[in-house]
């Protein structure tokens, strides 16, 4: 039900994602397996993010800190998704400093796994991109770069949303950036 429901989340239908995720919960409710607690989390913050994308903002706060209350994660790398998701509610919120706190520390703990932490990469230069700040050009073209290799449909997507970013930038540095994510996204 969770990778169901972040498929529906990365497709546009966050409606129809928490509906998924809250059956997810309803089938969790209860459990005693050892593995339940860190699920509970990763439904929370899933349900964060749908009803961040529906303008639920009170409700995506909610969910957000249920998810993170006492999660604990069973690998770095999860630690590392579970900030991601989180640095994506924020950016949803509005939350630009929040944002920028959680993916800087996915990116950081990630490494160099391009395969998931390209996502990672991306969502920093675009926050980078939209602050106006000069580093967010090189960030940008990292993760173009970081993309170019992978078959990943939905990193092309993401490097899409770069692409706009880019275009609000003043200067044809960032014009050209756009234009090459543009060409990788296609």
């Amino acid at each position: 039900m969770r990778q169901a429901g972040m498929m529906l989340i990365d497709r546009g239908q966050p409606n129809n994602a928490l509906k998924i995720i809250q059956l997810g919960q309803v089938r969790l409710h209860g459990s005693t397996h050892p593995g339940a607690p860190v699920v509970a989390s990763w439904l929370h913050v899933e349900t964060a993010l749908a009803q961040a994308k529906m303008g639920q903002v009170g409700e995506a706060r909610s969910a957000l800190a249920a998810a993170r209350d006492g999660y604990d994660p069973p690998t770095t790398h999860a630690q590392a998704d579970m900030d991601l998701v989180t640095a994506l509610v924020w950016l949803e919120l509005g939350q630009t400093d929040a944002a920028q706190a959680a993916v800087a520390r996915a990116v950081q703990t990630f490494g160099a796994d391009r395969r998931e932490g390209v996502v990672a990469d991306i969502t920093l230069a675009r926050l980078h991109v939209r602050a106006g700040e000069p580093r967010g050009l090189i960030l940008a073209k990292t993760a173009i770069d970081g993309v170019a290799p992978l078959r990943s449909r939905l990193a092309r997507q993401w490097l899409t949303l770069l692409a706009q970013d880019l275009e609000t930038r003043p200067g044809s540095d960032a014009h050209d950036l756009a234009r090459a994510a543009r060409q990788v996204a296609a």
